[in-house]
């Protein structure tokens, strides 16, 4: 770490900061995109303050009311449940959740050629996957 970080100002940066940037790196998503990240822990709330401050469109899937709450405060756009939907497709998402069933899910969310991360460090298993989905 640089000097001029304090232990303090550097801890965010380690596990949850380094696992989280480097999914949303993954996801590849520009500004005035829509990502969308599924399951908000440390992780999510760090990739929602870069993403929002480089001008994507934040939308949130996490089943806690406050950690929906506190994502509309960090200024995501919208914030809801993944069975809820989303107002419309994404450009990105990013899978924090260790939910392998998701996967289908969030499959349905994206706009054709658009990127899917799974970011978490376990995962359960991802079902059998139609075709069309990929």
């Amino acid at each position: 770490m640089p000097e001029a970080f304090s232990d303090v100002d550097a801890a965010p940066l380690l596990c949850g900061g380094v696992i989280g940037y480097r999914a949303y790196r993954f996801a590849d998503a520009r500004p005035g995109s829509t990502i969308g990240l599924y399951g908000f822990r440390s992780s999510a709330h760090l990739v929602a303050r870069i993403a929002v401050a480089q001008g994507l469109d934040v939308r949130v899937y996490t089943r806690g009311k406050h950690h929906r709450e506190l994502a509309l405060r960090l200024r995501a756009s919208w914030a809801g449940a993944a069975e809820d939907g989303g107002p419309d497709e994404l450009d990105a998402a990013v899978i924090f959740a260790p939910v392998g069933p998701l996967v289908p899910v969030v499959l349905k969310s994206l706009r054709t050629g658009a990127s899917l991360v799974l970011a978490g460090i376990h995962m359960s298993p991802v079902p059998e996957l139609q075709y069309e989905l990929l």
